[in-house]
């Protein structure tokens, strides 16, 4: 008779005590991947419900006192932004910066784009090989 070389071992057969400790674990570190995640996503959304509540609350209630969500709710903010003539210069001055660095980009990258395009493909794929990249992780 043959004997078989290999034989499977424990860990790889379904039902056994060692898949169940792996998949635990395994779901564990996925738990623990979303709680980062979620973490991370709640501190940067801090900064824009901070911005936010306080648009909506009078000067005297953010100078004095502090609570989580407006206790006299108002938009006066908003028409007084939208009204006052003395806003319009920064409104404008922000345009003014706008356009200026679109123009800048567009008269930098098209150029560049163009002669990487127009090349041979050796000088095209040492160009993007020489571009930083990021691998997907896999699990």
């Amino acid at each position: 008779m043959r004997e078989i070389d290999s034989v499977a071992s424990p860990s790889s057969v379904a039902g056994t005590p060692d898949s169940g400790v792996q998949n635990t674990q395994k779901s564990e570190r996925n738990w623990f991947k979303i709680a980062v995640v979620c973490t991370y996503i709640l501190f940067l959304m801090l900064p824009i419900y901070w911005l936010l509540n306080m648009s909506f609350k009078t000067n005297q209630e953010i100078l004095s006192t502090f609570s989580l969500w407006p206790q006299d709710f108002t938009f006066d903010n908003y028409a007084t932004i939208f009204t006052d003539p003395t806003w319009y210069s920064g409104y404008i001055n922000s345009m003014i910066y706008v356009v200026m660095n679109t123009v800048i980009a567009l008269s930098v990258a098209l150029p560049t784009s163009l002669s990487v395009a127009s090349r041979s493909t050796l000088s095209r794929s040492s160009a993007t090989a020489a571009t930083p990249t990021v691998a997907a992780e896999r699990s």
